[in-house]
């Protein structure tokens, strides 16, 4: 699980450094080192959980290149992966994956349903401490966008107020 865990995180640094090719090639190092033979549940659920962060990070890169319906498909086999795990209720994670769908609606010009996955994100967001006041202005403001686009002035008024 460590390594894993490590490759993600070197995977991440290739992305911020721009070294996209990289950062795929090592996400996709990453996922080949989780294995299904973990010697207990614990390890069992940090590999699955870890599997559904490197999909997450994997997606977003391929949003940069455009590739939306793959990225949708590494989305959706993350939101799968984190259902596996009954009691998993990492907020902080569910947050990220639906932001990160929210973004391909947007950029496949699906307002109305991205506009949704950021409302379920505000949701989520004022149910736990670890978001703080500018985490969800920036969701608002997505929101608030997406009302512009579907020209929802009165409704994208009373986002922005909220701001």
């Amino acid at each position: 699980v460590h390594c894993t865990k490590l490759f993600n995180n070197i995977g991440c640094v290739y992305f911020e450094m721009k070294k996209y090719d990289k950062a795929m090639k090592t996400w996709q190092r990453a996922l080949e080192l989780c294995n299904d033979e973990n010697e207990d549940y614990a390890s069992w659920t940090a590999c699955i959980l870890d599997q559904a962060s490197i999909m997450n990070n994997m997606a977003y890169l391929l949003i940069k290149f455009r590739l939306f319906d793959d990225a949708t498909d590494l989305i959706d086999s993350s939101f799968e992966l984190q259902r596996i795990i009954p009691e998993f209720n990492n907020q902080i994670m569910n947050i990220a994956t639906l932001s990160t769908m929210g973004f391909i609606y947007y950029q496949t010009k699906q307002h109305k349903a991205s506009f949704d996955t950021y409302k379920a994100c505000v949701q989520l967001q004022e149910n736990t401490t670890q978001h703080n006041e500018r985490d969800k202005a920036d969701v608002l403001t997505k929101m608030a966008a997406n009302c512009k686009k579907m020209k929802d002035h009165e409704k994208r008024v009373l986002i922005l107020r909220c701001i």
